[in-house]
Formats: C-alpha cells, structure tokens, sequence
C-alpha cells in the first residue's frame, strides 16, 4: 500500500544547501519520503506539513502523511489525511479509510478548516481553502469513491460537477483542449490580466503556481484549485486563482471525437525583473 513517488536520496549536502536557499514544496515533499523510508514517522509528518502548506496539495503528499500518521498512532490524521487523498482520485486511498478508520457516525474535526462525517457507507468532507477562499463540499462511498463534488467560490459562484462523467487527464486525451486562439493567446492573456501582488514584489518573492482544474464538456473551466503553490507567496497563489477565474471557455477536449472532460494543470510563472535582494 505505502507509495513512495518521486523518492530521491538526500545526502548531507543537500541538507545542507537547505541552510542556504528556501526549500521548494517538491523539496519538502521529496525530502519527507526520504525520511519516511528511513522510518522517521515524526520528521517525514513536518516535512509533508510544510510540503501541504507550501501549496503541493495533491494526493501523493496526502497519502504518505497519511502513512507517517498512521505509525505514530494519529488515527485521526490517518483519516483525515487517507479522505483527502481520496478526494483527489486516489482508490487506495479510498479502500485504506474505510478498512482502517472507525464507521459508526464518526466525526473527525482535527484537521484545520475541514470537517468529516460518515454516515452508512457515505463520507462527507467540508474543506475551506484560504488561499482561494474556496468552500468545497465532497461526498466519497465505500465502493465508488467520490461520488460528489460541489465548489463555492467567494463571489457566490457555485461549481457543480457531475463525478460519473470520466474525468480525462491531459496524458490520456486523443484531443487536447484549446484556449481560445491557442497557446499563445493563452500567455498574452495570462500577461495582461496578473497584477504583480505588493507583498511578494516588494520583498522580491517569485516563483511558479500550479493551478489544476477541470475543463468541462462545453469548455467551462470548473473546480478551480491549488495544486503547488509558492512558499512564502500567498499574494502569488491567490492572483493565480484569480485569473484563471477570469478565463473565458476553451475548445474542449475530444475523446473519439466527442467532447469528454479534462483535467488540466496549468504552471503559472511570476518573474521580477530585478528582484531585491
């Protein structure tokens, strides 16, 4: 069961070079499923912490906190995090909470702005994302996983989804989807919408954003989320969501000719020409 994707030996140099320079969320990230190889539970649950808080919000971090908690006897972290992982498309993840985690009505509230209910074969998890200001309300089943998935935005816009519709992933797709005008148009409307954030250029802070989301059949672009963020630059995180809320409906994806849903992860760069130092 345990996943150990990405997995890179880190030498005392690198350690070392951590000293020097600001570790990334991929750092972090790789640097915990070193030390959970090394069976340091306690180091390798910091480290996916600031890996999660750093922006890298996928379920492979999810997954292997998930397995550091589970050995330092933190069931309700292993839940919470196993549910997370699973909200994000991960059927072992899925399989995992529903052997290993209590059933009866159970509640789990130790994880920061999320909320876990189980009733029956039924999970409904409550997540606020602070950075997007996002609400996002789940519901996963024994056998199914994510059956549900509703998105509330800041400025009243709901996001709903229908999870029985296949959710292509860019790899997969025979027709990728298309911005409106191509790639390039796709930069020059990312360049003329970002507002540089006060904070993160002021202190010369830079970086690059992933955001993930899903480009419906019709080409909206729906379930907007983090995926990796900047460490240190919330303001960069928040303007990326920002803008690609603005974006207008793309060409969709085909899948044997016929329009099918697609999940795309978009990096977004933020670049100072002459950042303080």
């Amino acid at each position: 069961m345990t996943k150990y994707l990405f997995a890179f030996i880190f030498s005392i140099s690198t350690l070392l070079s951590f000293s020097q320079k600001k570790p990334t969320s991929i750092d972090l990230y790789n640097l915990g499923v070193n030390y959970l190889g090394k069976n340091e539970y306690k180091a390798a649950d910091s480290l996916f912490t600031l890996a999660l808080e750093a922006g890298d919000r996928n379920k492979d971090t999810y997954f292997n906190r998930a397995l550091a908690r589970k050995k330092l006897h933190n069931t309700c972290g292993f839940c919470v995090d196993m549910i997370s992982a699973a909200e994000r498309g991960d059927k072992d993840a899925n399989i995992a909470f529903w052997r290993y985690c209590p059933r009866q009505d159970s509640v789990y509230t130790c994880e920061k702005n999320k909320n876990i209910a189980i009733k029956d074969t039924i999970v409904k998890v409550i997540s606020f994302d602070t950075t997007c200001k996002t609400k996002r309300v789940s519901e996963l089943s024994r056998n199914r996983g994510l059956t549900n998935s509703i998105f509330y935005y800041p400025d009243g816009k709901v996001d709903t989804f229908n999870i029985n519709d296949q959710v292509f992933d860019l790899v997969t797709i025979q027709e990728q989807p298309k911005f409106p005008g191509g790639e390039g148009e796709l930069f020059a409307f990312l360049r003329n919408n970002i507002n540089y954030p006060h904070h993160e250029r002021d202190n010369g802070i830079q970086g690059k954003v992933f955001v993930t989301f899903i480009i419906d059949k019709d080409g909206s672009v729906k379930n907007i989320e983090l995926y990796k963020g900047v460490q240190g630059g919330a303001g960069l995180n928040q303007e990326a969501i920002r803008v690609v809320k603005l974006f207008p409906k793309w060409q969709p994806g085909k899948q044997n000719g016929k329009p099918v849903n697609v999940r795309y992860i978009l990096p977004i760069f933020f670049k100072l020409q002459y950042p303080n130092r």
